[in-house]
């Protein structure tokens, strides 16, 4: 959906519609009349039941349909490597890890053995992640049985105050952990890592990496992991999203679900709050190089991120400027995909579009796929056709069909709406609690975006090539095939 490509989102309790004479947010978008002012606040889905407990714990609870008697859970936790300290990388991963092992109430891997009980899904990687910004545990459960969705949210509680971080479960969880490491030290994991450490250099993120430090994770102490879970693990980082079949296995619906998690989750928290540590856009004025071989390649690629500050998205006023980013990358992804079906095209392939590496940063960001050793003739193409946009703009008819294509996508998600999986309802609102992003509803979206995209001109869409600056804050990336001795001979 268009709102998941982009950042920022109001977070009006309740959901909170702006004056409309829309009386539910599944009216038709034709008969919706939405009040347009910039300054008026995004809403929170008017289906989702959102609030905060006494403890600054942020709860999202949502009736869904799909996938039938069951319910997506998630715990968020506003926490990841970017917080570590020098001697703590690696351990907003290790206390993942140390999760699944044993909490207050659940002994070794007994969480484990209930969830294979009750039919949920489990496995690698499929139920914890940890990122730079958030450590995110998910769910899959039958809610179709009396007490299974209050003892799976018991599970997401027990994660949230009680892991367990004996000094014999750090010591079993260590060497898990360093065999995660090793097997993530491949060819093409080094490379991405090297990109994104001259992408961020400057900043916190470049020496926060979510796998951590080897040194660390063998020799940190069982008092240190202790300490990060204590100082971090605060319910005002926190936030329970349930999405599910409720209205049809719960005799109280989603309201008896909110109520079920107040009940769990408003407890005192375990310790004081601690701040965040600040952490610094990574600006440089010249731009930044990074050239690699990939033996898997058959062709060479070219990716250029220009970056700048994540912007938000809490306004229709900020709305109105996500589409118009949207529209400049639509327009000039097709224009290069024309060129690049013409005989002689110095490319394979080119796109732009844009992307978000951290919470903090987002960049413009040029794809090409080129012939080995046509790399620099097919980038100078690209940014020719970038600058042409700058002097020129677009035509009628390219605004015209990125235009159309944006709505339509919006439209079919409408009329899919009762056929789509909780899953990605969930991941809105995570995004909503830790990015901001908008989790407004498909409805309230369509209705907006007809009413803002007839005022949009060409010289309004060209005009977003402006806010980037090629030649500062920019990182170029260059993938070639590597050649072997032998093909090097032969010539």
């Amino acid at each position: 959906r268009f709102t998941n490509s982009r950042g920022g989102a109001g977070n009006t309790l309740g959901g909170g519609w702006p004056s409309t004479e829309m009386s539910s947010p599944y009216t038709s978008p034709e008969k919706a009349r939405l009040s347009i002012d910039d300054s008026l606040p995004l809403p929170l889905d008017e289906k989702c039941i959102h609030g905060t407990l006494s403890n600054g714990l942020t709860y999202y609870v949502q009736n869904n349909l799909k996938p039938e008697a069951r319910a997506e859970l998630r715990l968020v936790v506003k926490v990841g490597s970017v917080h570590e300290e020098d001697h703590e990388c690696g351990l907003a991963h290790m206390v993942e890890h140390l999760a699944f092992r044993g909490t207050k109430e659940y002994d070794t891997f007994e969480v484990i053995r209930f969830l294979e009980a009750i039919g949920a899904r489990f496995g690698a990687c499929q139920n914890a992640y940890t990122s730079f910004d958030e450590t995110v545990y998910f769910l899959q459960v039958p809610i179709d049985r009396e007490g299974l969705l209050e003892k799976a949210l018991t599970v997401l509680r027990e994660w949230a105050y009680h892991v367990r971080c004996t000094d014999q479960d750090v010591e079993a969880e260590r060497g898990i952990v360093l065999e995660e490491w090793r097997q993530g030290r491949t060819a093409s994991a080094r490379a991405d890592e090297d990109f994104f450490t001259t992408l961020m250099e400057g900043s916190r993120y470049a020496k926060r990496l979510p796998i951590g430090k080897l040194e660390v994770i063998r020799n940190c102490s069982p008092e240190t992991v202790r300490g990060f879970y204590q100082k971090y693990y605060h319910p005002k980082r926190m936030a329970v999203v349930a999405v599910g079949d409720f209205d049809r296995c719960c005799p109280g619906g989603a309201r008896e679900v909110a109520g079920h998690v107040a009940r769990l989750f408003d407890v005192d928290p375990p310790g004081a709050w601690v701040e965040a540590p600040e952490v610094a856009f990574p600006a440089h004025l010249a731009p930044r190089l990074s050239i690699f071989t990939d033996k898997e390649a058959t062709n060479a690629s070219v990716v250029v991120d220009c970056k700048r500050a994540r912007q938000p998205v809490e306004t229709q006023g900020d709305y109105r400027r996500t589409i118009l980013e949207h529209l400049y990358h639509e327009a000039l992804s097709t224009r290069l995909y024309k060129i690049a079906v013409t005989p002689g095209a110095p490319f394979f392939s080119a796109s732009t579009c844009i992307s978000f590496p951290t919470s903090t940063v987002e960049t413009a960001a040029l794809s090409i796929s080129v012939e080995a050793g046509g790399e620099l003739q097919a980038l100078a193409s690209v940014l020719n056709e970038v600058e042409r946009v700058s002097k020129h703009g677009f035509e009628e008819a390219e605004v015209r069909i990125a235009k159309a294509n944006l709505l339509s996508d919006l439209e079919a998600d409408h009329i899919e709406r009762e056929q789509l999986d909780s899953e990605g309802f969930c991941s809105e609102f995570v995004e909503n609690f830790v990015r901001r992003e908008p989790a407004m509803g498909v409805a309230y979206e369509v209705a907006l975006c007809r009413a803002l995209l007839p005022e949009l001109t060409c010289a309004q869409i060209a005009a977003v090539g402006n806010d980037y600056r090629w030649d500062l804050n920019c990182v170029v990336k260059i993938t070639r095939p590597r050649v072997s001795w032998v093909k090097r001979l032969i010539g």
